[in-house]
């Protein structure tokens, strides 16, 4: 028997995200920087080594746990069958679950869906159709009800 599929989760591409992260990441390296200057240095003394190094030291890793984030959640699928409700989590956690044992669906941030079941919470981001996909799962819980 042929499932038909109600809906299938598509992923933003998080491009927005990691701007505004990288912006804030500069920013925080730059105030940083601004605000232990005369503690280190002096006023009247430049080193644009220094800058750099903690410019670096601050920004790098910032941004690399922005971007494993949004690369992270760009792996995760949702599919909605009047059966079954399965796909991909965050990172790459495959589950399957029944549509009897969701007791709670909620819209979260970043453009995101959190899905509560019986066993497990299942969270999703940057779903570029969440509204939709909020939809077809609300009608099949009111389906059962």
């Amino acid at each position: 028997m042929i499932e038909e599929v109600l809906v299938r989760s598509k992923n933003s591409s998080g491009k927005v995200f990691m701007n505004i992260g990288a912006t804030l990441a500069i920013t925080i390296a730059v105030v940083f920087n601004l605000f232990f200057w005369d503690m280190r240095l002096g006023p009247d003394v430049f080193s644009p080594i220094l800058v750099l190094l903690e410019i670096n030291v601050v920004f790098l890793p910032l941004t690399f746990i922005i971007v494993s984030f949004c690369k992270g959640m760009q792996k995760s699928e949702l599919v909605v069958t009047k059966m079954r409700i399965f796909g991909r989590a965050a990172f790459g956690k495959d589950f399957e679950i029944s549509p009897d044992s969701v007791s709670a669906i909620s819209r979260s941030s970043l453009k995101g869906l959190k899905v509560t079941a019986s066993s497990r919470v299942i969270k999703f981001k940057l779903l570029s159709n969440a509204d939709e996909v909020y939809s077809a799962i609300s009608s099949l819980l009111v389906e059962q009800r």
